[in-house]
């Protein structure tokens, strides 16, 4: 099992766009053969600025892979997570091992 953390920033203002963007992202037409075992998730305000923190697990790395392979192969996921108009930042991705 792993576990993936994606944490983004943004302003506490276009939070409410980015939450739009996850319940996107969960639309049916975005499931695939693999997909994540759970997904937790986490916030922090600091001043104006938001940090989320959004933990995916998967069975194994290439699990992982395979999901993000589908996803990026949609044009709407990519209008979603990738136009030039999004106000977060993702600040890094990082894959752990579970123990």
């Amino acid at each position: 099992m792993i576990k993936v953390v994606f944490t983004y920033e943004t302003h506490v203002n276009d939070l409410d766009e980015l939450f739009q963007k996850f319940k996107a992202s969960g639309a049916s037409e975005f499931n695939s053969d693999v997909n994540n075992e759970g997904i937790q998730m986490f916030k922090k305000v600091d001043g104006d600025m938001v940090t989320i923190v959004l933990d995916i697990y998967y069975r194994s790395v290439e699990d992982y892979e395979a999901r993000t392979a589908f996803e990026r192969s949609q044009a709407k996921w990519n209008e979603i997570w990738f136009s030039d108009a999004i106000k977060h930042t993702l600040k890094s991705v990082e894959v752990f091992e579970c123990l």
